[in-house]
């Protein structure tokens, strides 16, 4: 009776090992872990020019396990030193109106803080809850009568992963 338990156990225990990603390569782990970077937005909406600077701090958050993909990553986290909320991790308000908010995507806190190589030219990017998809320009001031005058982000730090 005790093996019959102890059998169960150290299968219960493996397959608990396995699915937690005990036999995935784990990825090499950044040696920095923290930032801050100040941006500035200036974006006109209905004839008003609106200027944004704030603080993107970004952290490094650990390991993740994705169980669907087996694989290890890395995980992050941001928010804005304003102490303004950022849905979904990546955005700032550009309209504040409950039913038709506007978010301007800012990139991801591995982005910042080195973890992607991206030498490719980036510009802010528009979207909305209410619509599937990326807003254009054009249509952002077609229809919402909002246009980017500038968006100057911080550079990314070069980093070290061990």
């Amino acid at each position: 009776m005790l093996l019959i338990v102890g059998a169960i156990v150290v299968a219960v225990l493996g397959i608990f090992f396995v699915m937690n990603g005990g036999l995935v390569q784990t990825p090499p782990r950044p040696e920095i872990k923290y930032g801050e970077f100040p941006f500035r937005l200036e974006y006109e909406i209905n004839g008003q020019v609106v200027v944004v600077e704030d603080t993107i701090i970004c952290k490094y958050k650990g390991v993740g396990y994705g169980i669907s993909i087996n694989k290890k990553y890395l995980k992050w986290e941001s928010c804005l030193a304003s102490g303004k909320e950022i849905p979904w991790d990546k955005q700032v308000s550009l309209l504040i109106d409950e039913a038709n908010q506007i978010y301007l995507y800012l990139r991801e806190a591995s982005y910042y803080l080195g973890a992607q190589d991206d030498d490719n030219e980036w510009s802010p990017v528009a979207w909305s809850p209410l619509i599937i998809g990326i807003i254009s320009t054009d249509e952002l001031w077609d229809k919402y009568n909002i246009r980017i005058i500038s968006f100057e982000p911080s550079p990314p730090i070069e980093n070290t992963f061990k």
